[in-house]
């Protein structure tokens, strides 16, 4: 027999600010992923970083998601969402293309840093916003379900 209550009710969906939110969401850890897979090959190949280095180049972006999160998120409930969640994936474009210019003999502090810490600025001016809104854009007895779709985008 059918069950009465969906394990994820398509009804969230009928939100705009729901849906629209999920879609940026999917869309900006879609890219966020290969980019940064992309990113550490290229400190592996062309720097001679080993894994471990090239990965842990990229721990400036989580401090900065760490440490500037509850700023955004504050910051978004004063004047809205719509600007830190335009601002945000901009300023991660252009550290994305700041690190475009990595090339053999670049260096860390000089050429990664910089696109690096962009790119942490912009994350953390989108994902609290976004998660945000994503979670007010439902009845609060769907907010667990609604954290759970916008969540499992992000792995």
């Amino acid at each position: 027999s059918r069950s009465q209550y969906p394990m994820l009710p398509f009804e969230l969906f009928r939100s705009r600010a729901f849906t629209g939110t999920n879609l940026t969401t999917l869309t900006i850890y879609f890219a966020l992923g290969g980019a940064t897979f992309l990113l550490v090959i290229e400190l592996q190949t062309l720097q001679g970083y080993s894994p471990l280095a090239a990965g842990a180049s990229l721990t400036p972006l989580t401090v900065l998601m760490l440490t500037l999160s509850p700023t955004a998120g504050r910051l978004s409930q004063k004047i809205g969402p719509r600007a830190p969640m335009t601002i945000g994936p901009v300023l991660t474009a252009v550290g994305f293309m700041l690190l475009s210019n990595i090339g053999r003999g670049s260096t860390y502090v000089h050429d990664v840093l910089p696109g690096v810490l962009v790119v942490g600025l912009g994350l953390a001016a989108t994902v609290t916003p976004l998660t945000s809104t994503a979670l007010s854009s439902v009845a609060p007895r769907h907010a667990g379900i609604a954290s759970g779709v916008n969540t499992s985008e992000s792995k």
